[in-house]
């Protein structure tokens, strides 16, 4: 073996080497994309409204069924006279786990509160269809 060629293929091998470490530094600096969960990939559901008569508060709580992916941030939007909540999944990291527990004030304004983006209806106001006042007589609804 000649040293011409020793020295080309170990040029070869160095150039290789920092490809795959440039590639890898870029990997590793990309913002892993976010997973909203849904109602169909959550265990044990649970809607709580945990307010008064005057107020409505919802505690919704759950675990994510991906063994791989962890609860990274819950967000409200408001649509109308809805509520979309959205639990936002990232790669599993130390410190996150997949079991979420949320607790949030409904406006009056609300009547309906969804659940991922495909907007799953997982809790309704009760709207009477009529209310009695004082005396026992009948109104119209509200």
């Amino acid at each position: 073996m000649n040293v011409e060629y020793l020295s080309r293929t170990r040029n070869k091998l160095l150039q290789y080497f920092a490809l795959m470490v440039t590639i890898s530094s870029i990997i590793a600096c990309m913002p892993w994309y976010e997973i909203i969960l849904e109602t169909n990939d959550v265990a044990s559901l649970k809607v709580i409204d945990t307010g008064s008569n005057k107020s409505t508060h919802l505690k919704i709580s759950g675990l994510a069924l991906h063994s791989a992916l962890t609860v990274k941030d819950i967000t409200t939007e408001k649509e109308m006279d809805s509520m979309n909540i959205f639990v936002h999944l990232v790669p599993a990291k130390k410190g996150l786990s997949g079991s979420f527990v949320f607790e949030t004030d409904v406006p009056q304004d609300i009547d309906i509160v969804r659940f991922g983006k495909f907007k799953v209806v997982i809790w309704k106001r009760r709207i009477p269809l009529a209310v009695m006042d004082s005396d026992g007589a009948l109104q119209d609804g509200i």
